[in-house]
């Protein structure tokens, strides 16, 4: 990491470039705990609950003492699971309720004040516990799941605050499998590159959890804010009756259909991806192909012309007819889990030509009795029903057909792991986002994420295909979108401001934006309800400025002269929900839009707009310091243009604040506050840096405790018993003499050279 500034410190890595260049290392920085009152707790979180696991974490102990000491524990002594250390031992008991085992090295820590790599894994058999990327020691039972029993997990002592940890530690990462041999050994690193990335593993998934606690924890006053570093993207859940409707897709010959799916429902069906009217009533006439959730596992189906089935590949049964029941070995579709299903018909009637793949395994073989199936264009594919006998009740993503048969590699019998292709796609139980295989023969895929938009009535599904088979649901609302830890990725923006409502608000220097601008701002309000306030306001005509909203889910822009006042009137959606929203105002002359999560929201009073220009003093209340906002706030940036609607979607990001450096328009962004990161605290005032120009702002009547965990994280970890934020060491495994500063801001950091 290179020199960044976390609330109250500069991190500024040794970048010495003699043996190493820590600016190019992931870790500089580790997290002290004295043994005695100090400790990390993050709230329980069905995260710490796997039947499969790893959890990884850096160990620098300063003595050897008797008695367990609590490094990572989620139990309460008789439930839960925990790493703790006792003497020279390092042991592990998982499932301390559910008789569980325990792995353990009785010469894990043989030398004090040394950094020691610590991995335990679960394969669903074996427990491995490896020192420094070496086995150390195992344990055989089927039991040693990861079960929390909803206890919090603590970094540095066990919940009680009964087993203090005196000692150094870095980098915790929790996986959902059992990390492999070669996968324990980047994470290990070496001296010169330094430890390896959790969020950069290779050969499978990134991490469930992730705490960078010395790299990234900000103080707030009192304690240190850890970030969960592992930040979950989004799904769409399907309810009763739930579904999506893409356009029809022509697939006369050989093709393949892909989805994501997770679910516990045990009704007899659930449809995943369809191109059938079965639950229409129009008999088989109307069905193309069906793939569906059957039972416990799987069935794909086709049909010509006439209503004849062509092929039907239930999982379980070896060939096309038929179905004579599944067996207990069939993989699961409704375990709870994500599962990758996979079909694939190569456009012949060669035996084994319909295959069906389950998390990258040959699961189904079956073969078809024609070359084609029925193209009935009048029928839309589907993902759910409309139907409560086929309901897909669950969770689903990454949607794809392909109008070709991908390749699979050698495999050819039930059990087979795929290559090619597919194995591409399965991705090691990660939806496949780069460059597609067989691109071009990609003819619709529905990443089913936040970059799906929702108009208050239906969501509008992007087609990232090249084909613009835009899918459309029914039955859906906004709490259809939720986060899910099947897409993994690393926020770019940790922390936030909150503001009372009270009297808390950031002044900055007067802006113009002319008649020709954009504002953004990533909102958080509580649910409660019936509250107005002032996101940005200027009071003083004949330049009166203000964008506010009403707890009526009304917002409202207004711009008057010292003749005319004019406001225009947004009804939006939900935006008093406890989540957070991004709001983008585009003003054209005269006139405004407004984007709430990228979506155009619908104007209720129109008037024109004075041609004044757009004026800004304030944040979070009016100029005259009335009308204050209470809100968590977030990377607020303003341009002198009217952003296009595909830039607003940058600025969305799915979700998610970005890096607006690399934005399409950033010639045209004027000031761009993050609002938590790149912040400090004096202990009177915040500044928070202006990211673009030298504008920066300085709070009045907020305290060091209104930094927050920032857009869509979770499972994030607060310390106790750490003050003054000295607990921020300037080392980390393979790092040394990196500097730290005290007492110095943001704004220390200047252009400026000898």
């Amino acid at each position: 990491m290179a020199t960044e500034f976390y609330n109250r410190n500069w991190r500024m890595p040794n970048s010495w470039n003699g043996s190493t260049d820590n600016n190019n290392k992931v870790s500089n920085y580790s997290m002290s705990f004295d043994g005695s009152s100090e400790r990390i707790t993050v709230p329980y979180n069905a995260l710490f609950d796997q039947s499969l696991y790893s959890i990884s974490v850096w160990i620098k102990n300063d003595v050897t003492t008797s008695g367990d000491k609590g490094i990572l524990c989620a139990d309460s002594g008789t439930r839960g699971w925990a790493l703790q250390q006792n003497g020279a031992d390092l042991k592990f008991d998982s499932n301390i309720s559910g008789a569980g085992g325990q792995v353990k090295d009785t010469d894990f820590f043989n030398t004090t004040d040394t950094w020691i790599h610590c991995v335990v894994t679960f394969d669903g058999t074996t427990s491995t516990m490896y020192k420094n990327g070496v086995s150390a020691a195992t344990n055989t039972n089927s039991n040693n799941i990861l079960n929390a029993n909803s206890n919090n997990l603590t970094i540095g002592d066990n919940p009680q605050g009964t087993k203090e940890f005196a000692g150094k530690l870095d980098h915790v990462a929790i996986f959902d499998y059992a990390l492999s041999a070669s996968q324990i050994t980047s994470l290990y690193g070496n001296s010169t590159d330094g430890v390896g990335n959790p969020m950069a593993i290779t050969g499978g998934r990134k991490p469930i959890a992730y705490y960078p606690i010395g790299d990234y924890a900000a103080f707030n006053g009192s304690e240190y804010l850890v970030n969960n570093g592992a930040l979950q993207d989004y799904v769409f859940d399907f309810d009763t009756q739930d579904y999506i409707q893409y356009p029809y897709i022509s697939l006369p010959g050989a093709f393949t259909v892909s989805t994501w799916a997770k679910t516990t429902d045990t009704q007899a069906y659930g449809n995943l991806l369809s191109n059938s009217n079965q639950w229409g009533g129009g008999g088989n006439l109307n069905r193309n192909f069906v793939l569906t959730r059957w039972n416990r596992t799987a069935r794909f189906i086709a049909y010509n012309s006439s209503g004849t089935v062509i092929f039907n590949n239930d999982l379980g049964v070896a060939n096309q007819g038929v179905n004579t029941g599944q067996s207990s070995s069939d993989p699961s579709l409704y375990n709870g889990q994500w599962n990758h299903i996979l079909a694939i018909w190569d456009g012949t009637t060669n035996t084994g030509g319909v295959k069906v793949f389950i998390n990258g395994v040959l699961e189904g073989l079956g073969t078809a009795s024609t070359t084609a199936i029925n193209t009935d264009s009048s029928v839309p594919i589907t993902a759910g029903s409309s139907d409560t006998n086929f309901d897909f009740i669950g969770e689903q993503s990454n949607q794809q057909i392909w109008n070709t048969a991908l390749t699979y590699g050698s495999a050819s019998t039930k059990g087979d792991v795929a290559g090619g292709e597919v194995a591409t796609i399965y991705n090691n139980g990660t939806p496949y986002i780069g460059t597609q295989p067989q691109s071009s023969n990609l003819k619709g895929w529905w990443k089913l994420d936040a970059s799906a938009t929702f108009d208050g009535s239906n969501w509008s599904i992007p087609d990232d295909s090249s084909n613009s088979n835009t899918g459309t649901s029914s039955g859906m609302n906004a709490a259809n979108l939720v986060q899910s830890d099947l897409n993994i990725t690393t926020p770019y923006s940790r922390y936030a401001l909150d503001f009372d409502g009270t009297n808390d608000n950031i002044d900055i220097n007067s802006i113009n934006l002319g008649l020709n601008n954009s504002i953004s701002v990533w909102y958080n309000h509580p649910t409660t309800p019936g509250f107005n306030g002032t996101l940005f306001g200027n009071d003083f005509a004949p330049n009166d400025y203000a964008i506010f909203l009403s707890g009526n889910n009304t917002i409202y822009y207004k711009i008057e002269d010292a003749t005319n006042s004019s406001v225009q009137t947004f009804s939006t959606i939900n935006y008093n929900d406890g989540n957070w929203h991004n709001f983008v105002f585009i003003r054209t002359n005269t006139t405004v839009n407004l984007y709430i999560d990228n979506v155009l929201q619908s104007v209720t009073a129109p008037n024109p707009l004075p041609s004044n220009s757009t004026i800004i003093d304030k944040i979070a209340s009016k100029s005259n310091n009335t009308n204050y906002t209470q809100a968590t706030l977030s990377n607020i940036s303003l341009w002198n243009a009217a952003l296009t609607s595909t830039q607003v979607t940058e600025i969305y990001n799915e979700g998610k604040p970005g890096n607006l450096n690399n934005h399409s328009a950033y010639s045209n962004l004027v000031s761009w506050w993050q609002l938590g990161e790149n912040s400090s605290f004096d202990g009177t005032n915040w500044t928070v840096l202006d990211e673009k120009g030298t504008n920066n702002g300085t709070s009045a009547n907020m305290t060091e405790a209104d930094l927050v965990n920032g857009v869509g994280t979770s499972a994030n970890g607060l310390s106790d018993g750490m003050g003054g934020a000295d607990n921020i060491i300037g080392e980390a495994p393979y790092s040394t003499a990196n500097a730290v500063s005290y007492g110095m801001g943001v704004d220390a950091l200047v252009n400026l050279t000898p």
